[in-house]
């Protein structure tokens, strides 16, 4: 077994063991389960230095799972919706959604 090969097996069981299930779904296709990381990091705003706040969500996922992900896709986490934004493949059998919520304003009124 070559490196590469290796490091997907090793990327895949870990998704396994510490993963969570969500809904992809692809423009135009069909909603299925898959297995992610998720990751919600989120930064304070300092009004001295000029840091901004933000969320950041991702899913980090088996390429071979999201294999045709594009910007666009559905992503549904714990009843969350979420667009992804930007797809992130490592070469090692992980690829990183980088994920946004969209929500309508009508939701907030």
């Amino acid at each position: 077994m070559d490196i590469n090969a290796a490091m997907t097996t090793a990327t895949g069981g870990m998704i396994d063991a510490m993963g969570m299930t969500a809904t992809y779904t692809p423009q135009g296709g069909d909603a299925t389960e898959i297995t992610i990381l998720f990751d919600n990091e989120y930064q304070e705003i300092d009004l001295v230095s000029g840091e901004v706040s933000s969320a950041s969500p991702a899913a980090h996922a088996k390429t071979s799972d999201v294999s045709g992900a594009k910007q666009g896709d559905a992503l549904t986490v714990s009843s969350v919706n979420y667009t992804v934004t930007v797809v992130k493949p490592d070469g090692t059998g992980l690829t990183t959604l980088v994920l946004m919520i969209w929500t309508l304003l009508a939701e907030h009124r």
